[in-house]
């Protein structure tokens, strides 16, 4: 049976840019990434300009994440945290083919 917490990985996981971010993010040894080097790897992925990230980031992206508890915005030191979830991660090896 899905949860409310299945349910909204699931839908935080539609938007590629929010893959992109948790992708990065698991794929960092520490799960722990600068505003700015999130900022840098959107913006290289997407094709469009740093303060476009930025602003899909700080206005929607990480917000989205932060309420289905897939990530932790430290707003003051601007360090991003992944919070580990198995299901998210098979999902985004099913959606890259792995």
């Amino acid at each position: 049976m899905w949860t409310h917490a299945a349910d909204d990985a699931f839908r935080a996981l539609a938007d590629e840019k929010r893959r992109l971010v948790v992708r990065y993010l698991v794929n960092d040894d520490e799960g722990v990434a600068s505003y700015e080097e999130v900022i840098d790897y959107v913006a290289s992925r997407c094709s469009v300009g740093s303060e476009r990230a930025s602003i899909a980031l700080r206005h929607s992206i990480l917000p989205t994440l932060a309420e289905t508890d897939l990530l932790r915005y430290d707003h003051d030191a601007e360090r991003i945290r992944y919070r580990p979830n198995e299901l998210v991660e098979d999902a985004l090896r099913v959606v890259d083919g792995a």
